[in-house]
């Protein structure tokens, strides 16, 4: 994320369409981000698509224990160790 925001500062940011250089999806952070936003996150932190695994929430329910969004991050933390 850092070398992101460098390019950005730099105003060159990734060519678009820029693809993620391995066979499989190998994020390095994990995103939580409003379910209404129209912006890509790969976009916002100037990374390849695969690069991180973006959570999209709606309302408040991201502070509930009982939500499945907890369950979903807890498996990526196991499954990818971002």
């Amino acid at each position: 994320l850092p070398a992101g925001k460098e390019r950005l500062g730099a105003l060159e940011p990734m060519a678009n369409g820029t693809a993620h250089a391995g066979p499989a999806a190998e994020p390095f952070a994990i995103i939580l981000g409003d379910a209404c936003q129209r912006v890509p996150m790969e976009k916002v932190f100037d990374v390849a698509p695969g690069d991180l695994l973006v959570q999209r929430v709606a309302g408040s329910i991201a502070g509930r224990k009982d939500s499945t969004l907890f369950s979903s991050v807890e498996y990526a933390i196991c499954r990818w160790k971002p």
